[in-house]
């Protein structure tokens, strides 16, 4: 689930009239899960009312459409019947006030069985701001979602900090550790250290004098021509160079130094006799500039290995150009060179961005950490290289997650209340329903799901509840107040005529209360901007 894919049956049937867009497409998966042939979406059609996927291999179980692949991915086929495993975005579940038909993916109004598990992968990234929204919404969640009992859930990450606190503030949960600390550290039972490995080797460059720009594209060049001086056999391993940015901006200069600068440095570098000197011409970036469509397209690019076969077309990539989005989700096992410009501002995206290289199985990998003399944290980090290296795990910065403090109920307490009303009271289900606030009855059973919120609150954030309960009861009093004044109220607009009548904005301007948005993430989306010169005399 998420932005990537069509939420209706009749937006999937336009685009497989008209192909996929930038934004959308039917087919997020490149080739089949079973077989890894290629998918496409020739091989895809709408067949009682729902899409139906099936492989273009012809020994493989699922390739044809009356055994398709078991795949769904438009939103209104997940809602109508529920999947045994679902994969999502937390960005998701900031649409349950308008979409009670989530309910169902959380065992509500469903024959399906209750939901019994979640799986949070990079438990480490729900912090901050995106953490503390997301633990507002996590309390409708966890409201919804549990019917007979608690629903159990398995938080994924290497680069934590006070784990418990962030997971008591997340989930309202104690945390376990799996597996549990044990006597010797390289044998747990459950994990192994493998020593027979390479492994990865940092290191860490300071040219004192220099500006960064030229220290960066000398480096690169020898990183580049170093792959002419490897034996063929590993030649591969370091034959794609990362290099990892911690801005856009910095990144798109350094585009420039290796489309002129590393080149002509490459020509005059003095190199052994016998010795080729390296070509570069391809180059990719992997930054959130790319669409959902292109990301899969350049991991591929990726995975394209030297020597090129005589087979393929595809020629490896010279260097790909990432940002932090790199530090998630990227498992290419032959990338094994990487230049980290700059030291990350977190030790854990670090950790995380420099451990993309020397992931296979036996293969090295080394990382250039290229420090700016001009910036002070660079300079400290580069005089403590080795003691900070030796136990950087030891350097991971706590996680700050406060869902109930005064801007983040300003932000989202609306949007988990009304979620939690309108997925556990059918009464709410319809649009048209809002009004019936004014029912005695219903009016109980949302004071009682406010308790629910304030006794979280007192578990997590005590110091917050007073001003919590005050807040959800003036929610309450302007939603009855709405309703007194309105012959028809309904939850979303559904034309025109329902401008003053409906309760539920879309975040625009921020000054009406009842506005909610969509997403967890607090990003404007970007526009286009036409500029016409013209001249003055």
């Amino acid at each position: 689930m998420g932005g990537a894919t069509p939420n209706s049956l009749a937006k999937a049937q336009d685009l497989l009239s008209t192909g996929s867009n930038d934004t959308e497409t039917t087919l997020p998966l490149q080739s089949c899960p079973v077989c890894a042939s290629p998918l496409t979406t020739e091989q895809q059609s709408i067949k009682n009312s729902r899409l139906v996927t099936w492989c273009s291999g012809s020994s493989c179980i699922f390739n044809s459409e009356l055994t398709p692949l078991p795949l769904k991915v438009i939103d209104e086929e997940i809602y109508d019947s529920p999947p045994t495993f679902l994969i999502g975005t937390v960005d998701k579940f900031a649409n349950m006030p308008f979409t009670p038909e989530m309910a169902k993916l959380l065992g509500r109004n469903t024959q399906a069985a209750p939901l019994q598990l979640i799986i949070q992968d990079e438990l480490h990234l729900i912090s901050d701001s995106l953490g503390t929204v997301t633990a507002l919404f996590e309390t409708a969640i966890d409201e919804v979602a549990s019917i007979n009992n608690k629903v159990k859930i398995v938080g994924s990450t290497a680069t934590i900090r006070r784990a418990e606190a962030q997971v008591k503030k997340l989930f309202n949960r104690v945390s376990m550790q799996f597996p549990p600390p044990c006597i010797d550290v390289d044998n747990s039972y459950f994990y192994q250290s493998n020593k027979n490995d390479p492994g990865r080797q940092y290191v860490g460059i300071h040219a004192q004098g220099r500006s960064p720009k030229h220290t960066l594209s000398r480096l690169a060049a020898n990183c580049f021509q170093a792959t002419e001086y490897t034996d063929k056999q590993v030649r591969d391993n370091f034959y794609t160079l990362v290099m990892y940015f911690n801005s856009m901006r910095e990144l798109g200069s350094s585009l420039l130094l290796l489309e002129d600068d590393v080149p002509k440095y490459l020509e005059v570098m003095s190199i052994d006799k016998g010795v080729n000197t390296r070509k570069i011409s391809r180059f990719s970036e992997l930054t959130s500039k790319l669409t959902p469509f292109e990301i899969p397209q350049i991991l591929d690019e990726l995975s394209v290995e030297w020597p090129t076969s005589t087979q393929s077309n595809s020629e490896p990539i010279d260097a790909v150009l990432a940002t932090n989005m790199i530090s998630v989700g990227v498992d290419v096992s032959r990338l094994g060179a990487m230049i980290v410009n700059g030291q990350p501002k977190n030790t854990s995206e670090y950790i995380q961005a420099s451990s993309r290289v020397g992931r296979g199985d036996g293969a090295a990998g080394i990382v250039f950490t290229l420090y700016n003399w001009t910036r002070p944290r660079d300079r400290s980090h580069y005089e403590k290289f080795q003691t900070y290296h030796s136990s950087f795990y030891r350097h991971v910065e706590s996680s700050s997650v406060t869902p109930f403090a005064s801007r983040a109920r300003d932000r989202a307490l609306h949007s988990a209340l009304i979620s939690m009303v309108r997925l556990m009271i059918p009464a709410f289900y319809p649009n048209d329903s809002a009004r019936r606030i004014l029912e005695n009855d219903l009016r109980a059973e949302v004071r009682n799901l406010m308790k629910k919120i304030c006794s979280r609150v007192k578990a997590i954030e005590e110091e917050e509840a007073a001003d919590t309960q005050l807040e959800l009861e003036n929610i309450l009093y302007d939603w009855l107040e709405k309703a007194k004044n309105s012959s028809v109220l309904k939850w979303t607009a559904v034309n025109k005529f329902d401008q003053e009548n409906h309760l539920l904005k879309q975040k625009e301007s921020g000054s009406d209360p009842w506005e909610m948005q969509r997403s967890v993430r607090d990003v404007e989306e970007q526009v286009k901007i036409s500029m016409y010169l013209q001249d003055v005399e």
